[in-house]
């Protein structure tokens, strides 16, 4: 009896475990299906049945997510569509092959009006957006044309986006940074839109690339605004960049029709210098600096940073080309948001991958990101800016009725987003003030003794910045000695460079100082970085005539400092060596 009763026992436990296990793994397909590729491909999104039975219970909890109140009503607008046309529309999604990219049929145009302040616009509209989550569903981004003779606030042509393709409001806190550091970016808001009877539908709304919207930005509307990827077509594709493919990938929202300016010209001169880079480019700081302002470009660089991603790849690139001046104005477009990376990793295309690895410039530009988030306030700010604009939208979010995710799904990606915001700047602060130094002193024989050699250091550096000798300790019994830098040859001789250096209080410090930089030894990929094990160490020479050698108890005592934050650097290794065998020549 008790045998049977423990045998009941341990059947019922291993049913009920079995049964939540499925139930877990049943939310998880629901959590994946509508958000991933994967998922769309596989047998995971056939499995509607016991999904639809999740995606009803998980929805039946909607009614009791409310959200704080705005602070401000959003705008608010009305959009009828022809019911023909959109169902012609609906159809050719449906019939649509590729379950990642929407075909050029299911881009067709549907007229209807749209009605705003008071005032009735008549308007076309088209599905905006390639990859499936902007037309596969109930609510789709859609792109409004309004008549030549009848804009509405100037705008000629206005998109409206599902806000979690831009990690909800993670593109308006870029847009409000963006402000701040001086860069342009399409103006944006958040609306709610009735289409065609609906209750209100929130939205991202961002003007288009017209020459109205140029010039209510005070940028001339006869002028090239280049996009990679080409205008109206989807090519889309991960891991290949049309900035490094060919200059035909490239396309214009607006072209200047003046000659010269009605050329390729200065795309092309863009596209060698990313293909070439400053290994194979002579001259290729200047060309591009020449090509752009420099402290746009570097601020472009750090914005991005802040939001933990480098997502301007594939066909985000977006350049003004303001022939006033003859350069490239950069545009702040779908900068997004992800988890920090490391800083060594690679930015993800062809002109920011040779730029930044230009050390002097990845040294400016982390320079720049910590002086930035070193400013309490102007963080408080993003901060606050990030809080007020999660509330004017959490409210509006719940009650959308053809939004694809469950309240608690929103909640659950809105608290997600504002955790990354803080992240970011957390992780930053981390990673800037990574600098780290292996050293590897080396005492000379008799031989180099006698050239003058006092000692050979060779560094390397591991961490995510780049590091700077500062001063140097010098034993009682040194009165003089000189200090050079390797010049990449591994032997003293007459093109190393001599640190200039000064006594104060006991110590010599380096004149200069960004005159003894290191930079971290670093193999990056744009998913990877790691230390270069190959790459060989900086090596200086110590060089004194006259003096006696140092010993093993009185050696010099280096004091290195973060070329970013100016804090010590670690030191997390320190060899002494001694030479058997001269290996250094005068």
């Amino acid at each position: 009896m008790r045998r049977t009763s423990l045998a009941i026992g341990i059947l019922t436990g291993f049913t009920f475990t079995l049964g939540i296990g499925i139930l877990l793994l049943m939310l998880l397909f629901y959590e994946v299906t509508p958000k991933g590729l994967l998922a769309q491909q596989t047998f995971i999104g056939r499995l509607q049945g016991p999904l639809q039975i999740l995606r009803v219970l998980d929805r039946s909890m909607n009614i009791f997510y409310r959200g704080p109140e705005a602070p401000r009503a959003l705008p608010a607008y009305v959009l009828k569509l022809d019911s023909i046309q959109l169902r012609a529309l609906e159809d050719a999604i449906a019939q649509n092959d590729d379950v990642y990219l929407i075909n050029e049929a299911a881009k067709q145009e549907v007229k209807g009006t749209f009605r705003a302040d008071g005032e009735t616009y008549d308007i076309k509209a088209h599905v905006r957006g390639d990859r499936y989550n902007h037309w596969k569903f109930r609510k789709k981004s859609w792109r409004i044309s309004f008549e030549d003779d009848h804009l509405f606030h100037g705008i000629k042509e206005l998109n409206l986006i599902i806000p979690e393709d831009r990690v909800w409001f993670a593109e308006s806190l870029s847009a409000h940074r963006a402000d701040k550091l001086g860069l342009f970016h399409p103006p944006m808001q958040f609306v709610t839109t009735s289409i065609n009877g609906s209750a209100p539908v929130l939205y991202l709304q961002i003007e288009h690339w017209t020459k109205e919207m140029l010039e209510k930005q005070a940028r001339p509307g006869d002028v090239n605004l280049y996009k990679t990827g080409g205008i109206g077509t989807s090519t889309f594709n991960p891991g290949w960049d049309p900035i490094e493919a060919d200059i035909a990938y490239w396309g214009k929202y607006q072209m200047a029709v003046a000659p010269p300016y009605d050329s390729y010209e200065e795309v092309a001169q863009l596209f060698r210098l990313s293909k070439s880079g400053a290994h194979l480019m002579p001259h290729f700081k200047e060309q591009i600096d020449l090509l752009f302002d420099h402290e746009k470009l570097m601020h472009w660089y750090a914005l991005s940073m802040l939001a933990g991603n480098l997502h301007i790849s594939g066909d985000n690139l977006r350049l003004f080309w303001d022939i006033t001046r003859g350069r490239f104005e950069p545009i702040v477009w779908d900068i997004s948001l992800t988890a920090p990376r490391s800083l060594g990793i690679l930015p993800g295309n062809g002109l920011w991958n040779e730029s930044f690895a230009v050390p002097e410039w990845k040294l400016e530009a982390n320079r720049f990101l910590w002086t930035y988030i070193q400013d309490q306030t102007s963080v408080d700010d993003d901060f606050q800016m990030a809080e007020d604009l999660r509330t004017s939208i959490e409210g509006a979010a719940y009650r959308d009725p053809l939004k694809l995710q469950s309240n608690r799904q929103v909640k659950a990606d809105l608290d997600k987003t504002m955790q990354l915001i803080h992240k970011n700047i957390d992780a930053l602060r981390t990673h800037l003030s990574e600098s780290i130094l292996s050293l590897t002193q080396r005492l000379p024989n008799a031989a180099d003794q006698k050239k003058g050699i006092l000692l050979t250091l060779d560094i390397v550096s591991r961490g995510q910045v780049a590091s700077a000798l500062q001063s140097i300790q010098m034993p009682a019994n040194v009165n003089t000695f000189s200090l050079f830098r390797d010049d990449g040859n591994s032997v003293l001789d007459a093109n190393d460079l001599s640190i200039v250096l000064h006594r104060e209080n006991g110590k010599w410090i380096v004149d200069q100082a960004d005159a003894v930089l290191l930079y971290p030894h670093i193999l990056a990929t744009e998913s990877d970085a790691s230390i270069d094990l190959s790459a060989k160490p900086d090596r200086f020479f110590l060089i004194s005539k006259g003096e006696k050698p140092l010993s093993l108890d009185a050696l010099p005592q280096f004091l290195f400092k973060n070329a970013v934050t100016g804090e010590p650097s670690q030191v997390t290794e320190n060899v002494l060596l001694r030479v058997a065998a001269s290996s250094i020549s005068l």
